[in-house]
């Protein structure tokens, strides 16, 4: 009766770790750079989603070591959802989907902005187009992150969020929001930059299994052993706006 009963329990685990969680493919349509729409481009990308975080990942939902974004409740709208945090572009740029998650606007440090749409998967794709090599930590250039995010349409530039001081006879005098990052500690892995589910081995044991045995891979880590918070960092970038 009791080893009924825990696998029932086992059951009723795995089962909420996969509804928690959807995988969309997004195909890449369209690239604009200084301005200048280019759709000779080809690739696409798997984007889980689990709570308010999104990550890259293949086709099961894996995460292939990218690390997560987060939604960001200050620059999300009713018709925008943007996320922050570390993707294949490292921390400098930022996702911006629509209300229904069918676009996603990828806006890099340097102004580029790579056009996905929503899609079913080809037959013989079961992973992202874009993965980074190990040992690679992305772009380590200053975040960007939107003033003023729009629906998900072709943009290059973001205006400073400053209507509080139209009306100011002196331009220089003007004040508006400034966005700055900072490196802090992982609050997930307090630096030591290992998965807490795993303690960093890439796999669990679970329950009548050994720690080799089939499906045993750490689903937090996606089997690599590091924090999927910080990506194997030991830290993560945190925003903080100042109106000056």
């Amino acid at each position: 009766m009791i080893r009924k009963s825990i696998a029932i329990l086992i059951l009723l685990f795995v089962s909420l770790n996969i509804v928690a969680q959807t995988t969309y493919y997004y195909k890449l349509t369209k690239k604009v750079v200084n301005g200048k729409q280019s759709t000779n481009v080809s690739g696409g990308q798997f984007i889980t989603f689990r709570s308010n975080t999104c990550f890259e990942s293949n086709k099961k939902g894996i995460g292939v070591g990218h690390g997560v974004m987060k939604k960001n409740e200050s620059f999300s709208t009713s018709s925008v959802k943007v996320y922050t945090g570390n993707s294949y572009w490292g921390s400098s740029a930022y996702y911006k989907f629509n209300n229904d998650l069918s676009t996603l606007n990828v806006v890099t440090n340097d102004g580029t902005i790579y056009l996905y749409k929503r899609t079913v998967a080809p037959a013989n794709v079961t992973t992202c187009s874009l993965i980074r090599k190990q040992g690679s930590g992305g772009s380590s250039a200053s975040s960007v992150y939107p003033t003023n995010p729009q629906p998900s349409v072709p943009a290059t530039t973001y205006p400073q969020n400053n209507q509080n001081n139209q009306n100011s006879g002196n331009s220089t005098n003007k004040k508006q929001w400034r966005y700055y990052t900072e490196e802090v500690t992982c609050g997930t892995c307090h630096g030591t930059k290992t998965c807490n589910s795993c303690a960093g081995k890439g796999t669990v044991t679970r329950l009548g299994m050994g720690s080799n045995a089939n499906g045993s891979r750490c689903t937090v880590c996606g089997g690599n052993g590091r924090c999927n918070t910080c990506s194997g960092r030991g830290t993560i970038t945190r925003q903080r706006s100042v109106y000056e």
